[in-house]
């Protein structure tokens, strides 16, 4: 993704901003407390 000099907070939707964010804090959530963990990638020798 590229920036430009027109992207601020000022041209940002707040109800889509809001939204966002409640998607992540939702997913960081539940990913902290579910039961186990995401495992381990292999090793580059298995």
């Amino acid at each position: 993704m590229h920036h430009t000099e027109n992207d601020t907070l000022l041209k940002v939707d707040p109800t889509v901003l809001d939204q966002s964010v409640a998607a992540f804090a939702t997913a960081a959530y539940l990913a902290a407390t579910m039961q186990g963990d995401f495992g381990r990638l292999p090793s580059s020798g298995e």
